[in-house]
């Protein structure tokens, strides 16, 4: 954990350390992950933030990075208000730190989650041919593991994995279907499979075909869950994700669903998805149409970038430009470079569930730079793809 941390220290002048005059706030916080080692791919052992999503209570950030470890910062709050020099680098605040032995699909904090009770502080990951795990990161023991078995007999990873708000289930996704674990039994097998398509949905049901991608509950009714998949579609169902299906709809641009947001009041669905320059938004009351698009969103990527909701019809995203923007319904209203003078994609933008004025913002990537091999013939000269190190940061931001 040791050597972890001292990489987290490493500083680069031309990320942002200081306070932001733009509207969107300034960093009050911030862990760097940043080098100047050249190195010539496919060699590319270098680290850097992938995404992070703040705990139920605020008090905690899990991290992901591209070494496939899943971090937990527990963010010093009460320093963070009183640095007036800069941003706080509290890398020194990592309370946990879990490697996971093949690459991480998803991962999810127990809904019920807070920080002075030790027996809530869970998550749930799931990776590629790996069961999914229940971690306490306090003890540091898995606490659980809960098995996702394809034809073959082989185990599968989920791409989404969502609780409960009662934090009696965990939900996880997988194709044309759904699966609900109970988490207070501790039992391996799902205690309930919902099939969203094929022979078993009768014919006057809807159907959601695909490897579901992103849930989302929402907020005005806890058993409403909003379902998105790879093929680009998206269902609504009750009661946590039990047939029929309520709501089925294909969006309109993209290369596949990959995050899912609910306006406050639950009667709005913003949708992201790879390969898109808008998000859009749908009413739920009303399928039919698109009610509109945000336009600029500057999404055009297969990673995947998650937004939030900030006050009323706001909504707070980033994009491939190193760029966080704002919408108020569908007028773009401002717009924050955060990424130094590089443009790397922000793949988190997340207010805190307790205080919303505070934000997690993510972003991370290499850098390339192409050189001639002057060692091959001249007419046969060939571009070396090189690349110059990482720029990376994990920030907390205030309004």
């Amino acid at each position: 954990m040791d050597n972890c941390v001292n990489s987290f220290e490493d500083q680069k002048d031309d990320l942002v350390h200081k306070k932001k005059s733009q509207n969107f706030g300034y960093v009050c916080g911030s862990i760097n992950l940043g080098t100047n080692v050249i190195a010539q791919s496919p060699t590319k052992p270098l680290n850097f933030f992938h995404s992070s999503r703040w705990s139920p209570d605020g008090s905690t950030i899990l991290s992901l990075t591209e070494d496939q470890c899943l971090n937990c910062w527990n963010v010093p709050f009460s320093d963070l208000s009183k640095k007036a020099d800069g941003p706080l680098n509290f890398s020194k605040h990592l309370s946990y730190k879990y490697q996971s032995p093949e690459t991480v699909y998803s991962y999810s904090w127990y809904s019920r989650m807070k920080l002075d009770d030790p027996s809530s502080n869970l998550f749930a990951v799931s990776s590629r041919d790996q069961p999914i795990k229940l971690i306490n990161f306090t003890t540091g023991k898995n606490k659980a593991s809960y098995h996702m078995i394809d034809h073959q007999e082989r185990y599968q990873g989920s791409h989404c994995l969502q609780f409960t708000n009662d934090g009696e289930y965990l939900i996880a996704g997988d194709k044309n279907c759904l699966h609900h674990f109970n988490i207070r039994t501790g039992c391996k097998e799902p205690v309930m499979t919902t099939v969203t398509h094929g022979y078993k949905v009768p014919l006057w049901e809807f159907s959601l075909k695909g490897i579901q991608s992103c849930f989302s509950l929402n907020p005005m009714d806890s058993k409403t869950l909003a379902v998105g998949t790879y093929s680009n579609r998206v269902g609504i169902y009750n009661d946590c994700g039990r047939r029929p299906c309520q709501l089925e709809f294909s969006i309109e641009r993209g290369n596949g669903v990959t995050h899912l947001q609910w306006c406050e009041d639950g009667e709005k669905l913003y949708v992201g998805s790879r390969c898109s320059d808008k998000i859009e938004v749908w009413d739920i009351r009303y399928v039919r149409d698109m009610v509109y698009a945000l336009e600029g969103h500057r999404g055009d990527t297969n990673q995947r970038i998650l937004f939030d909701t900030d006050k009323k019809d706001e909504i707070l995203a980033g994009g491939t430009d190193g760029s966080i923007r704002r919408w108020r319904n569908k007028d773009l209203v401002e717009e924050t470079h955060v990424t130094g003078n590089y443009d790397l994609t922000v793949n988190t933008v997340q207010a805190n569930p307790i205080n919303m004025q505070i934000k997690c913002v993510c972003y991370g990537n290499r850098i390339y730079k192409y050189e001639k091999d002057e060692s091959e013939e001249e007419d046969e000269s060939k571009e070396k793809d090189l690349w110059t190190g990482t720029v990376s940061a994990l920030q907390v931001w205030m309004d």
